[in-house]
């Protein structure tokens, strides 16, 4: 499958656009049939060079449009399940409509809030990202558990600095501005909810996990 997209980045190199489109569309609709490893590329860069595809062939654009509406409207149905709600979340992602991702869990929470609440981690970052504390206060009712949710993956994050495949300064640049950012929105939350004690709290911590400035910025009085 990795060969797929390969073969399907040169044709695309070389011109041949159709062709690519239609070995993009077949990768996202049989990749996981050949390698169930390859879930995550599917959802990430294979989306990436899809829609870079499309800023210059318009039909490749199109399509991607199309699938995504496409199981939008079998989800409004009733009729998806959590891997079709992450193609929906992964594509409009790439496109920068995370909008219509919170749009679409507003309508699943309005009429099942059990699957609300089985799709909720996979749009957590979205919501908290566009300060949608409307939403969130009723998801979120643990700001502790959720800090140790991110110095959790933090943690695992730092493990894998000397890898060689993965490690080195970009990627611990990368950790860190994740942490940051994720400990600002838990931050915001607890404010928005008038919960300052929390919001100290989860502080206090973080910075004791990392030590960074911009954290400390976010404490009154500093």
């Amino acid at each position: 499958m990795q060969e797929h997209l390969n073969i399907t980045q040169d044709l695309v190199a070389e011109g041949n656009y159709k062709e690519a489109l239609g070995r993009f569309m077949w990768f996202h609709a049989h990749a996981l049939e050949y390698d169930p490893g390859m879930y995550g590329i599917r959802l990430s860069i294979a989306l990436v060079y899809w829609k870079n595809l499309g800023d210059i062939y318009p039909p490749a654009l199109k399509a991607l449009v199309k699938i995504r509406d496409d199981s939008e409207k079998l989800i409004q149905q009733g009729k998806g399940d959590k891997n079709l709600f992450h193609d929906v979340l992964s594509i409009n992602r790439i496109l920068k409509q995370q909008d219509k991702s919170i749009a679409l869990f507003e309508l699943i929470d309005n009429k099942d809030e059990k699957l609300a609440d089985e799709y909720w981690p996979m749009i957590k970052d979205y919501i908290l990202e566009k300060r949608r504390h409307d939403i969130a206060k009723k998801f979120i009712k643990d700001l502790t558990k959720e800090f140790a949710e991110v110095k959790e993956i933090y943690g695992r994050n730092t493990n894998l600095y000397n890898d060689p495949h993965v490690g080195g300064a970009e990627f611990k640049n990368y950790n860190e501005n994740y942490f940051v950012d994720q400990i600002k929105e838990l931050v915001d939350l607890a404010r928005a909810l008038e919960d300052e004690a929390s919001a100290i709290s989860v502080l206090d911590s973080a910075i004791l996990v990392l030590d960074d400035q911009r954290l400390k910025d976010l404490i009154p009085g500093q």
